[in-house]
């Protein structure tokens, strides 16, 4: 099981769910070009809530601590806590 440096993360990490894998090879032209992993993936997404927390801060004029607690907040909410 491999994928390309095009296949979105989205897509990745469904593979990886669905198949219970932890690392995926990145491969071009048939060679193997670098590895995907669960940490890598996780990064990426904290990377991408920490870009979006900025953006809505600035849409609202509030502190980037402002958007993250608000963030928290309404992720608590959504699980019942």
């Amino acid at each position: 099981m491999t994928v390309t440096e095009d296949t979105p993360a989205r897509e990745i990490a469904q593979l990886m769910h669905a198949k219970q894998i932890r690392r995926v090879p990145v491969v071009r032209d048939g060679k193997l070009v670098g590895i995907v992993t669960r940490t890598d993936l996780v990064r990426a997404l904290a990377q991408r809530l920490e870009e979006m927390s900025a953006e809505r801060a600035s849409e609202h004029g509030a502190s980037v601590n402002e958007a993250l607690r608000r963030g928290r907040e309404e992720a608590g909410g959504a699980r019942g806590g």
